[in-house]
């Protein structure tokens, strides 16, 4: 399987449809509608893709400004200040 991105929206036979929230080294963390938070193995062969996010052409990253931001505040634990 290829590698899926954040945000790629996922469906498994038994948890539904789910999104990816982290991509890990050898796992995904998914949000399914039908099971919560779950972290399957890449190698994971029930995953089928329904949707994969659309980049945003105007700026290097598909985030958005308050996502950057955002992460820049959980590592350094620092408030915005933008």
């Amino acid at each position: 399987m290829e590698e899926l991105a954040v945000g790629t929206r996922v469906e498994h036979p038994r948890y539904g449809e789910g999104i990816i929230s982290k991509n890990k080294i050898t796992s995904y963390e998914i949000f399914f509608e039908h099971g919560g938070k779950i972290e399957l193995t890449k190698r994971n062969e029930d995953l089928e893709v329904k949707e994969t996010p659309q980049r945003n052409l105007k700026t290097r990253s598909h985030w958005p400004k308050w996502r950057k931001c955002c992460a820049t505040f959980w590592k350094i634990r620092a408030p915005c200040r933008n």
